[in-house]
């Protein structure tokens, strides 16, 4: 008489491979729609911070600073709407003479300035001005003038994003 021997073979059965391939197909779907939805916002975190009128307004902070803190604190020409402010100053530190200039005003929707080699004599511009756009998308500009400060606003919105940069800075050349 032959013995039968209930043997249990090692192994996984059909209907158990496709629960735990079930089970790893959600999860690593979760964790890749994580990542795909956080790549998402980095992106349009990103994408606001250097891009449109934020940038904008620090390129035009920055740019007015820089000009303020060489300009000489004997002459400076402003509007009387405040819609323009021209600032004159040294090309380098070692120079006695007042020999430059940079004229900030609003063209259009752009803020610009006009950089330049200026007459010591009649405070003219010399030879035609380097032209530079700082803004885009600028509703107002509005400059002022209080002893040695100058102060600039500026008002930018792109129809999705608002931005109002209040700039203070004081003239240190003599």
């Amino acid at each position: 008489m032959k013995k039968i021997r209930n043997i249990k073979k090692a192994g996984l059965t059909l209907t158990e491979l496709m629960v735990s391939v079930m089970i790893a197909f959600i999860l690593v779907g979760s964790v890749g729609f994580f990542l795909v939805d956080s790549q998402k916002s980095w992106n349009r975190s990103y994408n606001r911070i250097y891009q449109g009128v934020t940038a904008d307004g620090l390129v035009a902070r920055k740019t007015f600073d820089a000009v303020c803190r060489k300009a000489t604190i004997k002459r400076v020409d402003v509007d009387d709407n405040g819609q323009y402010i021209e600032l004159y100053y040294h090309l380098s530190p070692a120079s006695p003479e007042i020999d430059q200039y940079a004229r900030f005003y609003l063209s259009g929707d752009e803020l610009r300035v006009d950089y330049g080699p200026l007459d010591k004599d009649t405070f003219n511009a010399l030879s035609a001005a380097k032209t530079l756009t700082l803004a885009q998308n600028v509703k107002a500009v509005n400059f002022s003038v209080g002893g040695a400060a100058v102060q600039m606003v500026l008002d930018l919105d792109d129809g999705k994003d608002q931005n109002q940069v209040t700039l203070s800075s004081l003239r240190h050349n003599r």
